[in-house]
């Protein structure tokens, strides 16, 4: 068996060499600011180890189903163009499987399902060899593409196996992938309508502050700001996955650019990583108020 797949093994092998000395010697010695996430010693955390765990189950019984509840909430705020998208492309999964025989397909889409859940558990690995955490929320779901995509697949050939050996009618089968079509459309679209508003936040945020600044004549720096981030991204209803508002120091100056705040001369930081700031304002009831 080695033998007949020796190409394989040695493209694999290869394969696997050339990403390790990019990662672990090229890249550190070009890249003056590399930054690398990865280290093999955290698979030997136990602590770590669990908490990935927790986290995972967490993101796939429990976050992922809060995503769906909101977009079923924002529906009520969905444009025209928005609400026929919803309608059609369930309409065209229903029509598109119309005359599918799920039965005589049913170990196909066992061996799908099987296939998917290996890939997300493989996926996972990304979090036990990293700093990164497994979660829906902000700029750290980049890492769960692969993830979602196959968590995607699993649940639906998930749902026509099992519904094939429940015996449903094809119908009933049909019903159910439109549904989930359905689900999955205005949750992407709530998605996205939070990502914008997120970005409206952030201008807002910063336009407020660039005011505050030029009346108190403060030109030069270091500012930390307040304004609530844990209850903002827990009780504005225009939240869906805690998109990413202002958080950390680095993602202040393209912020401060776009809003007339020279990065060079004044640096905003987010009163939970500095709280030691001689300059602080308070964002509240949308108003920038100097509080120290």
């Amino acid at each position: 068996m080695i033998k007949e797949n020796r190409k394989r093994i040695l493209f694999a092998v290869l394969t696997l060499g050339v990403i390790v000395i990019f990662r672990k010697v090229i890249q550190p010695n070009i890249f003056e600011h590399s930054y690398q996430r990865d280290d093999v010693n955290k698979v030997f955390e136990v602590k770590r180890v669990m908490f990935v765990i927790v986290l995972s189950l967490k993101m796939f019984f429990y976050d992922f189903f809060v995503g769906i509840y909101k977009g079923l909430l924002h529906v009520k705020k969905m444009n025209v163009l928005e609400l026929i998208i919803s309608v059609i492309i369930p309409f065209a999964v229903y029509k598109a499987f119309y005359n599918f025989d799920f039965k005589n397909k049913s170990e196909n889409f066992k061996k799908l399902c099987v296939f998917s859940l290996i890939s997300i558990l493989l996926g996972l690995s990304i979090f036990l060899l990293s700093s990164y955490i497994p979660t829906l929320f902000g700029f750290e779901n980049r890492n769960l593409g692969a993830i979602r995509l196959f968590y995607t697949l699993f649940i639906i050939s998930g749902v026509i196996w099992v519904s094939v050996q429940l015996k449903l009618q094809q119908k009933t089968i049909r019903i159910f992938l439109s549904a989930i079509a359905f689900l999955f459309i205005i949750t992407n679209i709530s998605v996205k309508d939070s990502w914008i508003y997120a970005t409206k936040f952030n201008n807002e945020l910063f336009g407020k502050l660039s005011t505050a600044l030029k009346e108190n004549h403060i030109e030069s720096g270091v500012i930390c700001l307040e304004y609530g981030m844990s209850e903002e991204l827990k009780s504005n209803p225009n939240f869906t996955l805690r998109e990413p508002i202002f958080y950390k120091a680095w993602e202040s100056p393209q912020l401060c650019r776009m809003n007339g705040i020279d990065p060079l001369q004044i640096r905003v930081d987010n009163i939970y990583d500095n709280s030691g700031c001689k300059v602080k304002f308070l964002y509240k009831n949308g108003k920038m108020i100097l509080t120290k």
